[in-house]
């Protein structure tokens, strides 16, 4: 039996990252640095990684279901 700590989720760079968020890579860079979202990261080195289950686990918690209008 193994046992991982590790996620299976593949890692992707900061500009990958951005692009399925559908921002600019400089954007996601002030979120980083600002803690303006709780989007966690991997820091290997200097370089940035994002789980693309974090990525996806970000985007469906901002999910904003239709209001409905009644008129």
């Amino acid at each position: 039996m193994t046992t991982s700590t590790v996620s299976d989720a593949p890692l992707v760079n900061a500009s990958d990252a951005a692009r399925l968020l559908g921002i600019k890579a400089q954007t996601l860079a002030v979120w980083r640095l600002t803690a303006r979202y709780p989007l966690a990261f991997v820091r290997v080195g200097r370089s940035i990684r994002y789980s693309r289950a974090d990525i996806d686990t970000f985007i469906r918690a901002r999910r904003v279901a239709p209001v409905a209008v009644v008129s």
